[in-house]
């Protein structure tokens, strides 16, 4: 009998390679298993990952709906197994999460049903023995779909916030919600804090944005201390994520502050600290690759030109010229940079020049 299901499974999945008759064979001996034994996770996931071959072969117009409910669904109990499967049938916490992931994008993007894959989102996120980078990408792909202003329907919740009712509740709610259940796993992940900020200007609550914005500002300086600190004998380039992180997290605390009514002074504070810790990192910009070099780039210009904008709007039109020039000198076709300094200019030229 042990003979006989390892066949079975050496059948399902290694006729994906094969040829069309051999993959059509290979549904149809995993159909008929799992209509003796409907909870067989193992073979549920073959049968997936034959049907989805099929289904991505497909024309988008082609594509039979009953199938790809019937491929997201197999995922599904792959990834959250019912109670009554036994403990040594449940596949590795890798395959559920992935079988997940997958199920919440044939919802997403095939379905287009939202609180579907928020509901396939929030079961990956729920599952024990998870790592944090498989977390995160999870809990930041839910709350985009929160924030996009989709209602939650009953059984979204799927018990992972606690006590915690998701049932028609205001998407934004249960971001917040989310935002907190994420945080006590990831204490020291500035996502997180980004994220609720995010939530929270939704929500009209300038302060408190400000307040977690700055949070994540704080965090994603502290991840880029600390890998340069770690890294002092290999290439800074290692640290090139945390450092746009820490920029962009910079930008983001400062339009926060303006929303919060902060001082110009202090919304200025946070770019200019960063700029202090980038600039040193831009100066040897030949030592990385064109891909290192395009997203620091990318991430610097985005920089000056939020510093030329804070300038340009309370006044300071020569300071603001210098920001945009700087973008320029890094990016010469940068547009936005364009525009403002054209925009200025044509202040210049209707006497509302402030030099």
């Amino acid at each position: 009998m042990a003979c006989k299901s390892l066949l079975l499974l050496l059948a399902c999945s290694a006729s994906c390679l094969s040829g069309d008759d051999a993959v059509l064979e290979a549904i149809d001996i995993c159909r008929k298993k799992l209509e003796d034994d409907p909870h067989f996770p193992r073979v549920q996931h073959s049968l997936a990952q034959l049907l989805d071959s099929q289904m991505m072969s497909s024309a988008r117009f082609d594509v039979d709906l009953s199938l790809v409910s019937e491929v997201m669904h197999l995922y599904g109990d792959v990834g959250n197994p019912p109670d009554d499967v036994e403990e040594k049938r449940i596949p590795p916490v890798k395959v559920r999460f992935e079988s997940l992931m997958r199920a919440a994008r044939i919802a997403k993007d095939i379905l287009l049903d939202a609180q579907q894959a928020i509901s396939w989102y929030m079961h990956s996120i729920h599952i024990d023995g998870i790592d944090q980078v498989s977390l995160l990408f999870a809990f930041e792909e839910t709350i985009k779909l929160l924030l996009s202003s989709v209602r939650v329907k009953q059984g979204a919740s799927i018990g992972i916030l606690g006590d915690i009712e998701a049932e028609n509740q205001d998407p934004l709610k249960v971001s917040l919600q989310l935002c907190d259940f994420v945080g006590t796993k990831c204490p020291n992940e500035p996502l997180v804090d980004e994220l609720r900020g995010a939530t929270l200007r939704k929500l009209k609550q300038p302060s408190l944005a400000y307040q977690s914005y700055e949070q994540a500002m704080i965090k994603s300086r502290e991840q880029y201390l600390k890998c340069r600190n770690d890294s002092q004998q290999i290439r800074h380039d290692k640290c090139l994520v945390q450092l746009k992180s820490f920029i962009n997290a910079s930008i983001l605390v400062a339009a926060a502050a303006r929303e919060a009514g902060i001082s110009f002074d202090d919304q200025m504070r946070y770019l200019t600290a960063v700029e202090n810790y980038a600039v040193p990192v831009v100066t040897s910009a030949q030592e990385y690759d064109d891909e290192e070099k395009y997203d620091l780039v990318q991430e610097m210009v985005e920089l000056y030109n939020n510093m030329g904008v804070l300038e340009k709007k309370r006044g300071s039109l020569r300071e603001a010229t210098i920001f945009f020039r700087k973008a320029l000198t890094i990016n010469p076709k940068d547009g936005h940079a364009l525009v403002q300094l054209a925009s200025i200019s044509s202040q210049d030229e209707d006497g509302k020049n402030h030099f």
